[in-house]
C-alpha cells in the first residue's frame, strides 16, 4: 500500500489517502457506484413491468373492484411512499458532508486533487443512473402507458400504467435529479455552489419538476376535454420541452471534465515532483486510476 508525502503530512488517522488499485479493487472497482446504482433502477424496472403484466388487465380495469384496492391503490402507495423516505434517508447522508473533504480543508485549506477527482467520478456516475432512470421513463413506461389507454378506458387518473409511471419512475428520477445536485453542491463546491446557483443544474431540475406539473395538466385535458391518446395532441407538446430541459446534463459534464484534466495533471505535477509517482498498468487510462478514489 503506498501513500503519498501528503498522507504522510495529514497526521490524522481516519483520513487516510491511499492510491494504489488493491484498495480499489477491495471496494469493488472504480465502476461499483455505477454498475450498483444501475442495477437498482432496472431491479425496480424489472418488479415494476412484472407486476403490470401480471395483474393490469386481470386486476386494473375496473377501479370500483376490491382487487383494484389490493394490487394498485397498494402499489401506489408504496411507491409514494418508499421512494420519498429513500430520498429523504440519501439527502441526510449527503448533507452530513464529507470527512475527509473537512480534514482536507482544515489542514492545507484545500481538497486534495485525488480526492476531488473521486466527488467528480461519482457525481458523473449519479447522472449516468438517472440518465437511466430517464430512459426507462421515456421509453418503456410512457410508451407503454399511451397504448394501455389506447386500448382500455380509464375510469381514473389512478390506472395501473400510470401508477408505476406517474407515481413510480417520475418520482424516482426526481429524487436522483435532486440528490445528485446536493451532492455536486456540498461535494464540489468550488463549481456548484460558491459562484451562485449553476444554470445547468436550473436546467436539471426544472426539466424535472416540470414533468409533474405537465403531467397534472395533461390528466386535467384527457378528463374532461381529450380522451384519445394521439401522440401528437397539443396536451403532450410539454413532454417535449421536458425532454430540452434536460439536456442540461451535458452542461454539469462539461463543467466537471476540464476540472478532472486539470486536477490530474496537477496531480502527476506534484507527484514528479515530491519524487512519488509510480506506473500506471497498461489497463488504465494515464491519471485516471484515481478517479474513484474519496475514501
Amino acid at each position: 500500500m503506498a501513500t503519498t508525502a501528503q498522507d504522510q503530512r495529514l497526521g490524522v488517522e481516519e483520513v487516510v489517502l491511499v492510491d494504489d488499485i488493491a484498495v480499489s479493487a477491495r471496494k469493488g472497482g472504480p465502476w461499483a457506484p455505477l454498475l450498483i446504482g444501475l442495477g437498482m433502477v432496472l431491479g425496480i424496472t424489472v418488479f415494476w413491468m412484472t407486476w403490470d403484466k401480471l395483474f393490469a388487465f386481470s386486476k386494473g380495469l375496473d377501479a370500483t373492484t376490491p382487487e383494484f384496492g389490493r394490487y394498485w391503490m397498494t402499489m401506489l402507495w408504496a411507491n409514494l411512499t418508499i421512494i420519498p423516505l429513500g430520498g429523504l434517508i440519501w439527502y441526510s447522508w449527503i448533507a452530513k458532508g464529507c470527512k475527509h473533504c473537512k480534514a482536507q480543508r482544515a489542514e492545507f485549506g484545500a481538497v486534495t486533487a485525488q480526492h476531488e477527482m473521486g466527488h467528480i467520478w461519482r457525481l458523473w456516475a449519479l447522472l449516468g443512473i438517472y440518465l437511466m432512470a430517464i430512459f426507462v421513463g421515456g421509453s418503456f413506461k410512457a410508451e407503454q402507458d399511451a397504448t394501455w389507454h389506447q386500448v382500455a378506458v380509464r375510469d381514473t387518473a389512478f390506472t395501473p400504467s400510470h401508477i408505476n409511471l406517474f407515481f413510480g419512475i417520475f418520482p424516482l428520477f426526481i429524487m436522483l435529479a435532486v440528490g445528485s445536485y446536493l451532492y455536486a453542491r456540498d461535494r464540489l463546491p468550488h463549481l456548484f455552489r460558491d459562484k451562485g446557483f449553476p444554470i445547468s443544474w436550473g436546467l436539471v431540475l426544472s426539466g424535472s419538476f416540470f414533468l409533474l406539473i405537465w403531467v397534472a395538466m395533461n390528466e386535467w385535458f384527457h378528463s374532461f376535454f381529450f380522451t384519445e391518446e394521439i401522440f401528437s395532441a397539443p396536451l403532450h407538446w410539454g413532454f417535449n420541452l421536458f425532454a430540452y430541459l434536460l439536456a442540461g446534463t451535458f452542461a454539469v459534464w462539461f463543467a466537471t471534465g476540464p476540472r478532472m484534466w486539470e486536477l490530474a495533471d496537477k496531480e502527476a505535477a506534484q507527484a514528479e515532483k515530491e519524487g512519488t509517482a509510480e506506473p500506471v498498468p497498461a489497463s488504465y487510462p494515464v491519471h485516471w486510476r484515481r478517479w474513484w478514489a474519496p475514501q
